[in-house]
């Protein structure tokens, strides 16, 4: 089985189109449309990785905390366009790994999906 992905993002759009990437890759995933869903899911799934919209409508700072502390072992990944640059510097600066950048190109998407689901656990510290 794939490494699993919850996907938080409130443009369903955006959620189908990333969806399909990871999934034609052998990725499971699942998605939410809130911050406070994705607290909830990532409590029952525990996936490897959540991508994280930028989005004002979602809570994502408070969530983005509350996952981390939860659960170190998984990482964030930051989704925004160029535009957004403020939002997702401020999602890596609370332990976010890693951006996808809108619209998807699925090559960086599998890239930094690589990247992110073979990162040490945030306890242990960076090589």
């Amino acid at each position: 089985m794939g490494k699993k992905v919850l996907i938080v993002d409130d443009s369903l759009y955006s959620r189908m189109m990333l969806r399909d990437i990871l999934i034609s890759h052998g990725y499971s995933v699942a998605e939410v449309s809130t911050g406070d869903e994705a607290v909830e899911a990532v409590d029952k799934l525990n996936p490897d990785v959540v991508t994280f919209d930028v989005a004002p409508g979602i809570e994502g700072t408070k969530a983005i905390r509350e996952i981390l502390l939860k659960n170190p072992d998984t990482s964030v990944l930051m989704c925004g366009s160029r535009g957004q640059r403020r939002a997702v510097m401020d999602g890596m600066s609370l332990g976010a790994s890693g951006v996808l950048l809108k619209p998807f190109n699925e090559r960086q998407v599998l890239r930094e999906m690589r990247n992110a689901a073979g990162r040490p656990p945030a306890s242990e510290p960076m090589r």
